[in-house]
């Protein structure tokens, strides 16, 4: 059966004290990016996360559209409702590249 997933302010609220709670290495004293992710990029980053990014109005805009989860293969992937079209699974390298990709599912439910 699906079911809607919700982010709660308590998620997000968690969330924010984790970020706000990583332990940081000494940056090296190499050249950024030889070694894997640069620790001051990295930190900007993690500080925008805790600090900058609209959770609210990102999460109702996720909220607004319908979907609902469902298991195929032993993964939890979002779904539209009532749909009796496969299920598509789409990956992406962050986690706020699923929202323009909604076009899509939408494109291909369409399309059929």
């Amino acid at each position: 059966m699906s079911e809607i997933h919700r982010f709660d302010t308590a998620t997000i609220e968690d969330l924010r004290r984790r970020l706000a709670a990583v332990r940081w290495p000494d940056s090296p004293r190499i050249e950024p990016w030889s070694l894997g992710a640069d620790v001051d990029e990295l930190r900007r980053l993690i500080s925008y996360w805790a600090e900058g990014f609209d959770f609210d109005a990102h999460r109702a805009a996720i909220e607004d559209l319908p979907s609902r989860r469902r298991t195929v293969g032993g993964l939890s992937t979002p779904s539209k409702p009532h749909s009796s079209r496969a299920t598509v699974v789409s990956s992406h390298s962050f986690s706020a590249a699923g929202v323009p990709l909604m076009r899509l599912y939408d494109a291909i439910s369409v399309a059929g």
